[in-house]
């Protein structure tokens, strides 16, 4: 089957005619504002009143924490699908009780959401989730100071109950009812555990976890002013390298007695903050009728980007050529969904990228300029030096070549610094350009760990190793990947400290340290 269907595809990009096409897919509609790019398949309207909904969050949060508009942003793109449930299928088994993903990544980071309404006050409503999704991204992309993980996902829960309304008020921080079970049924999460562990576990204690983190977050900015300046000199102090239940007690008092008032706090009235005053945000927002060509596109680029059923998708890529003439555009999603399933491991062969890198070459023939293409090319020629026994060493110039014409395309992508930069550090060798390009694609996708691990690298081998320390410590408390990256310091410090020769962490080693944790980059709302 396999083989049957790659074959159809393959023709479909060499023949120029088209066969009679099965029935339309649904209609999707795009709305671009100055942070985002939603995609919906829901109604127009609605798509216009969220998109308006995520830039009055995003000025509020810029309000609280003074930060102001990116100039210019690379924006998030964001899926909205119906429901739930139909997020849990594009996800497969890994996304059985998952509402909402918020995947940071070089090539793009994007989130899947859901419209679906709340029609309980203890439930779990789409803006809910996507609410919680973009905190994070919004403190990985503006807030540079190293919080544990309570705070990052309690951060998280406390932005996702704020609500908007259209004459221009709005809520922040009311209660998080839909964590209600966790905090009055759920396991006990005791304060030492809370200010020093991660989400794990089984998903009892994971939903205690978040409610208490999300209590523990609501105390101290709702509780008073001075409780918010705690909070700021609690992470300086963790920033300094001062133990966790140190600095907690030096803030906080006996923990003992702050568990006790935390305890009390989540029994008593709740305050929010509320206004009718409409925030000023960038409204200016536009939304269009994608056409049946870019709809269809729009539902296979989310099929190859999530590479769940790729066997599925495959057969769709088939219908989808059938349908329409090959585009450069087109091509490229083809092409990442294969090289994607060329890395799984039950690929048969795995590491075959022929199909990828001949789809790819069409889209090249179509637009040498197509920046995805180029990326996508100059990745495929790198592939061999991680694979094969013997890899062509010219390679590493052809694939330079290719990512230094997606920069030219467009200077502001990050994502093709970072290739570029990254092919030094994987030859072991040196580029005068290498710390400006990494710090450029740092500062364009901050969320990006594989940029900022790269980053880190550089400044290792340049023997600047408190700054690398620093920029990893930021991401060192997230409860989604925090261990490797806590590893990969302890083993900066110890060549800082002479205990290990400065280059013994390679790229390689960097690598092995980003896969250590199980959840990856990939983050989600559960819809429990």
């Amino acid at each position: 089957m396999r083989l049957r269907t790659k074959i159809a595809v393959m023709l479909a990009f060499s023949v120029g005619t088209v066969s009679a096409a099965p029935a339309a897919a649904e209609t999707w509609y795009r709305a671009d504002t100055h942070h985002f790019v939603i995609l919906s398949s829901g109604k127009e309207k609605q798509l216009e009143e969220f998109a308006h909904e995520l830039e009055q969050l995003d000025a509020l949060m810029r309000l609280l924490f003074g930060k102001k508009p990116e100039v210019e942003p690379n924006r998030l793109t964001i899926y909205l699908l119906d429901n739930a449930k139909q997020v849990q299928d594009l996800l497969g088994d890994e996304g059985k009780t998952v509402a909402g993903i918020y995947s940071p990544e070089t090539d793009g980071s994007y989130a899947i959401a859901n419209r679906q309404k709340s029609y309980s006050d203890f439930g779990l409503s789409g803006d809910t989730v996507i609410f919680h999704e973009y905190a994070h991204h919004f403190m990985f992309r503006n807030l540079q100071t190293p919080a544990p993980a309570w705070f990052v996902e309690g951060f998280a829960e406390f932005v996702s109950t704020a609500e908007f309304k259209r004459g221009g008020a709005w809520t922040f921080g009311k209660p998080a009812n839909h964590r209600a079970y966790g905090l009055q049924v759920g396991p006990q999460v005791p304060i030492r555990k809370l200010l020093t562990e991660t989400a794990s576990g089984k998903s009892d204690y994971v939903d205690a976890f978040y409610a208490w983190s999300w209590a523990l977050t609501h105390m101290m900015y709702r509780g008073s002013d001075e409780k918010g300046r705690q909070v700021a000199r609690y992470f300086t102090a963790l920033n300094e390298g001062q133990d966790p239940l140190e600095a907690a007690e030096a803030e906080f008092g006996d923990l003992d007695a702050f568990e006790a008032q935390l305890k009390k706090y989540t029994k008593s009235a709740l305050s929010y903050a509320q206004s009718d005053e409409p925030i000023p945000y960038l409204s200016d927002i536009t939304v269009r009728r994608l056409s049946e060509y870019e709809s269809d596109l729009t539902q296979l680029t989310l099929e190859a980007r999530t590479a769940r059923d790729v066997e599925g998708t495959r057969k769709d890529f088939a219908k989808f050529f059938d349908r329409h003439q090959p585009t450069a555009d087109g091509l490229v999603q083809f092409a990442t969904l294969e090289y994607l399933a060329a890395h799984r491991s039950d690929a048969q062969p795995q590491y075959d990228f022929a199909v990828a890198d001949a789809a790819v070459d069409k889209a090249l023939a179509l637009n040498p300029d197509h920046v995805d293409a180029n990326i996508l090319k100059g990745k495929i020629l790198l592939e061999p030096f991680d694979h094969d026994d013997d890899p062509d060493a010219g390679n590493w110039a052809k694939a330079r070549a290719y990512f230094g014409k997606a920069n030219r395309t467009d200077p502001l992508d990050p994502a093709p610094l970072f290739y570029f930069a990254n092919t030094y550090l994987r030859e072991g060798k040196k580029n005068a350009q290498m710390g400006e390009a990494l710090e450029g694609a740092f500062y364009g996708a901050p969320e990006s760990r594989e940029i900022r691990f790269a980053w880190a690298q550089h400044l290792v081998n340049e023997g600047e190793f408190d700054d690398a320390i620093k920029l990893l410590k930021i991401i060192s408390g997230n409860p989604h990947n925090g261990s490797g990256t806590r590893e990969f310091i302890r083993m900066i410090e110890q060549m800082r400290d002479g205990e290990l020769p400065i280059g013994t962490l390679t790229v390689t080693q960097t690598a092995v340290v980003e896969q250590s944790d199980p959840e990856g980059d990939e983050e989600g709302d559960t819809a429990g």
